[in-house]
C-alpha cells in the first residue's frame, strides 16, 4: 500500500516509477543540430566560444519544445570549466612573471 494514494501511477519502489518524469513527456526527444555538435568542438578548441553556443543550443531547444541536447549540456559544462582553467593558469602565469627570480633584474 503506499503511502501517498492521491498519485496515480506506480507505487514507489517499483522500476517504472524509478524512472519516471515530471512533464517531461510532452517534449520531443532531443535533436543533435548542427549548432550542437559545433559547441561541443569548440569547447576544446576556444572553450568561451563553446560555453555560449552551448547555451544559445540549449535555448533553440526550448523554444522549439525539445528536450535539451547531450552535446549541447556537454558543450557548456566543458566550455564553462576550461574557461575558469584557463583564467587560473593566465593569473599564475602573470603571478609568477611579476614575483620571479627574473623580475628586479
Amino acid at each position: 500500500m503506499s503511502n501517498t494514494p492521491d498519485i496515480p501511477g506506480p507505487e514507489p519502489g517499483d522500476p517504472a516509477w524509478l524512472r519516471r518524469e515530471y512533464d517531461k513527456a510532452a517534449l520531443a526527444p532531443p535533436v543533435h543540430n548542427a549548432l550542437a555538435v559545433i559547441a561541443f568542438l569548440a569547447a576544446f578548441i576556444a572553450p568561451l566560444a563553446g560555453a555560449i553556443l552551448g547555451h544559445v543550443s540549449n535555448r533553440e531547444s526550448a523554444r522549439a519544445g525539445r528536450r535539451r541536447s547531450g552535446l549541447a549540456v556537454a558543450a557548456t559544462w566543458i566550455g564553462w570549466a576550461l574557461t575558469i582553467l584557463a583564467v587560473i593558469v593566465m593569473i599564475a602565469v602573470i603571478a609568477a612573471a611579476m614575483h620571479g627570480p627574473a623580475a628586479g633584474s
